[in-house]
């Protein structure tokens, strides 16, 4: 699939051919796939019976299990500081200038938190983390996979707008923090 590929060279980077190792053992002979313990190694086993596994599926879990993607709940982070701890990572692994978070903590001090309906909180601190970073050239690009989650990566905005909006046959489309 194209566009897959497309997406996983710029999520992924040297990471890609791996990948494509994978997902072409994935199509062409699932059985072996899940011989080689692939299944449970990326997590896959609620799909996997239900025979929904598809190269877009297994990117998001190849890219979540390698730390190139985050998948934060629609009402929030498991944990407090899970989405800046994954961004610092992600901006030293791509070898770009790191960025503070006091924005952050600024923008909370300013919240009326009564006022926020579920949800609204973690679509407004994406918004402003993908202000931030676009000062440094990259952006939040949300893998949508059709859930009540936003799974994040980060990407050049270069990149990025290669590949923003797509939508491929209802399996995933890509989008912005703008498009939420």
């Amino acid at each position: 699939m194209k566009e897959i590929t497309r997406i996983a060279t710029i999520m992924l980077g040297s990471n890609t051919l791996e990948f494509q190792k994978l997902a072409t053992l994935l199509e062409t002979n699932p059985n072996l796939f899940e011989e080689h313990g692939l299944v449970e190694a990326y997590a896959l086993d609620d799909w996997w019976s239900d025979g929904d596994v598809d190269q877009s599926l297994f990117l998001c879990a190849f890219a979540e299990k390698h730390g190139y993607l985050l998948t934060l709940d629609w009402t929030g982070e498991d944990e407090p500081g899970e989405l800046e701890a994954f961004i610092q990572n992600r901006l030293i692994a791509l070898n770009a200038s790191s960025m503070t978070f006091n924005f952050i903590k600024t923008w909370e001090e300013t919240l009326n938190w009564e006022d926020l309906e579920r949800g609204d909180y973690i679509i407004e601190k994406l918004k402003r983390v993908d202000f931030e970073l676009r000062k440094i050239g990259y952006v939040i690009a949300i893998y949508d996979l059709g859930w009540d989650s936003y799974s994040i990566f980060i990407a050049q905005e270069v990149d990025f707008s290669d590949i923003h909006p797509i939508e491929f046959a209802g399996q995933f489309s890509i989008f912005g923090t703008i498009d939420l």
